[in-house]
């Protein structure tokens, strides 16, 4: 009840929702808050993009659930983050990381081509946080570029940008490759004052043709 007093108090428009806290969110979606974005969209599980098949088939699946959830709330993006599936030790300096990053990008392609109506934005997630795979906005730009899918972009995530040393200018320079934005400071610290942040966010906000380069 508080959350919604806040919500009204403060004219937010819509939220991000955590899948995994389907409980938590129930009664605002119930209040006919709207959903913009869903996060945490892999159930807890050990499976890996750079596992085996069956591993990458139950990802799959997990998102293909993640994919229905968000349409029954009328939410058209997933932010993928999921450090724990991006984890690939034996992998990372393997014979064989070519073809399953081939086979993880595949995967990728055929959700998007299938569910048009639902984004999927990739998330950089530092290695601290044990990701070893697409660590900052420069990698997952790559890889999104490697999809090749409108529907699949990039989760601009601030915090991120602010740790891996991204300059602003990569940031506007890639723009048209992103679907979604996190505003965060490192290690959920209060948000305050950055110029990067302010220079990011002033570009956004006043670029006028953003939203055509989106598209």
């Amino acid at each position: 009840a508080k959350v919604l007093e806040l919500i009204k108090k403060y004219e937010i428009d819509s939220i991000e929702v955590a899948r995994r806290k389907g409980d938590n969110y129930k009664h605002l979606t119930t209040a006919g808050v709207p959903v913009c974005s869903m996060q945490s969209i892999l159930n807890y599980n050990d499976n890996r993009l750079f596992g085996d098949d069956v591993e990458l088939d139950m990802i799959e699946l997990d998102l293909l659930g993640a994919i229905y959830a968000a349409r029954s709330l009328k939410c058209s993006n997933l932010v993928f983050g999921s450090a724990s599936a991006r984890q690939m030790p034996e992998f990372k300096r393997s014979s064989l990381y070519d073809q399953k990053y081939t086979s993880v990008a595949s995967m990728f392609r055929r959700l998007a081509d299938v569910y048009k109506d639902i984004t999927i934005s990739f998330e950089p997630i530092v290695a601290r946080y044990g990701c070893q795979f697409v660590n900052d906005f420069r990698e997952a730009v790559k890889f999104v570029k490697k999809i090749d899918r409108r529907n699949v972009r990039v989760n601009l995530d601030l915090a991120n940008v602010i740790e891996t040393g991204v300059r602003v200018d990569e940031v506007i320079r890639d723009i048209k490759y992103v679907g979604h934005i996190h505003l965060s400071m490192p290690n959920l610290a209060q948000i305050e004052h950055n110029d990067q942040v302010r220079q990011i966010l002033r570009f956004i906000m006043n670029d006028e043709r953003l939203d055509e380069r989106l598209t």
